[in-house]
């Protein structure tokens, strides 16, 4: 992805996103970016790994949403004391 609007309105970059359709996904999903959130701290990216394998945990019907709601506040917890 490019950093600048220049850069994509290189005549060379539209050919090149013409050519590869794939690429131009980027450009087109761009209004729907939001920032990132991590938690804070060294275990910052696990508590969120810890979040996401709860959320799939309950929607694949492993755990009840209550159970993977505790479970994930559980392992957080423990890495944020």
């Amino acid at each position: 992805m490019v950093s600048r609007q220049t850069a994509l309105d290189d005549p060379e970059m539209q050919k090149f996103l013409e050519e590869n359709p794939v690429y131009k996904a980027t450009y087109d999903q761009i209004d729907e970016m939001v920032p990132w959130f991590n938690f804070p701290g060294e275990g910052g990216t696990r508590v969120q790994k810890i979040i996401t394998d709860q959320i799939q945990a309950a929607l694949q019907g492993q755990k009840t949403p209550e159970d993977a709601m505790k479970e994930a506040a559980k392992q957080a917890n423990a890495l944020i004391q």
